[in-house]
């Protein structure tokens, strides 16, 4: 039964709504502290890719579409990152 149906059930019968459980609040605590490693990560990637993107444009037979795919790649990490610190901060 999902959660929004028990609390349905508890207010039609008209008993309190039922208390997040312990493990539920685990979980969540896990994943909000994984949020640094994961930004650590990804910054990492993203140090990976900028040199990967310094490296392809250096060559003389440099391609523009590999080029452009690890640009769109950077970005999107960089965007990830900026969401992830964003909730680090919002809790």
């Amino acid at each position: 039964m999902s959660h929004i149906c028990e609390i349905d059930r508890w207010e039609n019968e008209g008993g309190p709504p039922p208390v997040p459980t312990p493990a539920h609040e685990t979980r969540l605590a896990r994943a909000y502290n994984a949020l640094p490693n994961r930004i650590g990560a990804l910054k990492r990637r993203h140090a990976t890719l900028h040199s990967l993107i310094d490296e392809e444009g250096a060559r003389a037979s440099r391609c523009d579409m590999t080029l452009q795919q690890l640009k769109r790649e950077r970005l999107l990490v960089k965007d990830e990152i900026a969401n992830l610190a964003n909730s680090l901060r919002a809790a």
